[in-house]
């Protein structure tokens, strides 16, 4: 049912107040704590624009606007992921970046030397 009201764009008190229910209820019937009557399903039913049967389908009979619904958030949450790590890896291989570069050099440099405080003090590397 859940995936029927986010396909419709409905939240759980937009589909109570459909149905003439609480919200809690509406919880209730989606984490399947509740079973709904024969004319609570009637009504869901109607709100959501589906057969009764639609409401009792395994997943992999979802009505095709359902697998859009899917498709299209997957491909939002990508977008949304792709654009903060390119803003991560900006900001990365910016200033901090460089500052990075820098003591890199440095410590590749400064392992080649020996310390010649501890040469003249007879302790070595």
């Amino acid at each position: 049912m859940r995936a029927y009201r986010n396909a419709r764009g409905f939240t759980q008190a937009n589909l109570a107040e459909k149905v003439n229910t609480s919200t809690h209820y509406i919880g209730m019937i989606e984490t399947k704590n509740k079973f709904p009557s024969p004319e609570m399903i009637e009504r869901i039913a109607s709100a959501l624009d589906i057969d009764t049967v639609d409401l009792f389908s395994p997943d992999k009979k979802k009505p095709e606007y359902i697998k859009t619904y899917q498709k299209a958030a997957i491909k939002h949450v990508k977008s949304m992921l792709g654009k903060i790590l390119d803003e991560k890896l900006k900001n990365w291989g910016g200033a901090d970046h460089a500052q990075y570069q820098g003591k890199e050099k440095t410590q590749k440099k400064d392992k080649g030397k020996i310390d010649k405080r501890k040469i003249n003090s007879g302790r070595t590397l």
